[in-house]
């Protein structure tokens, strides 16, 4: 969840770099136009510019720093959003072995599909399996013995990336007005301190306000694409462990009581994953039957007839 905060607070910190490295980098062409011009008043304004970062710098100091943490723990609570049917899994497995009437109770709107449905299936076999005290093979639904990969949740994945285009907004919203507040009193430095002389400076500092909105437009395309980018990344860290989960939970229903859960490189749901194979371990240590393998369970169906 921490490495998730960093990771979302980071598009915002790279676009936020690129922002002020472009509005220098305006700022300079300026500046360097001015003192090859020999335009009067150029010294005056170099120091107005650089009294102006640095009161900049003193008065957004706190509010920028706000804006980062917001960013970050923004990305903490989505690291939560990504991890919590497996957390609901692990703690359920954890308090059932000795409350064997804990009820399993998945979030049905923000979790995997997949997952969810089939882990409260797995979940009432076993607890059936615990009430007969013998495990027995159980009838898979037909629809899921088709599935033989991680398949792409279209609503667990567009509740999150709605969160995240939430904060992408936010973002967007406050660079944007940042990036137009720190123009707009360039211009009115340059155009205080320099006098007019052969060319109008007025309109040779208002007719670069295209460059500002050319860099808007680029900060929402930067942000947008960084964001939407992120969420598939993020997402791939969980559809392949949530697959994991589904395909021991379908193997040990199927008979083979030594299914665990193996996953490299998903180290963010170890925890849960132990939690979920301790419970196996407690299944198979004392209800398996070794003697009458192919035994049926009577047959669990899943709720509202899915």
């Amino acid at each position: 969840m921490l490495w998730t905060g960093v990771k979302v607070t980071a598009v915002s910190l790279i676009v936020s770099i690129l922002l002020s490295y472009l509005i220098w980098l305006i700022v300079s062409v300026n500046g360097i136009f001015f003192e090859v011009s020999s335009f009067s008043g150029f010294e005056s304004l170099r120091e107005s510019y650089a009294d102006y970062i640095f009161a900049e710098l003193v008065e957004t100091s706190l509010p920028i720093l706000g804006f980062f943490a917001f960013l970050f723990f923004s990305g903490v609570y989505l690291g939560k959003i990504l991890l919590r049917p497996f957390m609901v899994i692990g703690d359920y497995c954890e308090r059932v072995i000795d409350e064997k009437e804990t009820p399993y109770e998945p979030d049905r709107f923000s979790d995997f599909r997949l997952l969810t449905r089939f882990s409260d299936f797995f979940f009432a076999f076993a607890l059936s399996c615990r009430e007969q005290k013998a495990l027995r093979e159980n009838t898979i639904p037909p629809q899921f013995l088709q599935v033989r990969k991680p398949v792409f949740d279209n609503v667990f994945f567009f509740h999150f990336l709605l969160y995240t285009a939430i904060v992408c907004s936010i973002s967007v919203l406050i660079l944007s007005n940042m990036a137009i507040s720190i123009y707009e009193n360039i211009v009115s430095l340059a155009i205080t301190h320099i006098k007019v002389q052969k060319i109008s400076i007025e309109n040779y500092i208002s007719s670069q306000s295209y460059l500002i909105e050319s860099i808007i437009y680029m900060i929402v395309s930067l942000m947008g694409t960084g964001y939407m980018a992120l969420s598939f990344h993020l997402y791939g860290k969980v559809s392949g462990a949530a697959f994991g989960f589904f395909a021991t939970m379908k193997s040990f229903m199927k008979g083979n009581y030594k299914a665990r859960v193996h996953l490299i490189g998903y180290n963010q749901v170890r925890p849960y994953s132990r939690a979920f194979n301790k419970y196996l371990d407690y299944l198979e240590r004392n209800f398996a039957d070794q003697n009458n393998p192919k035994k049926m369970t009577p047959p669990i169906t899943l709720a509202n007839n899915e």
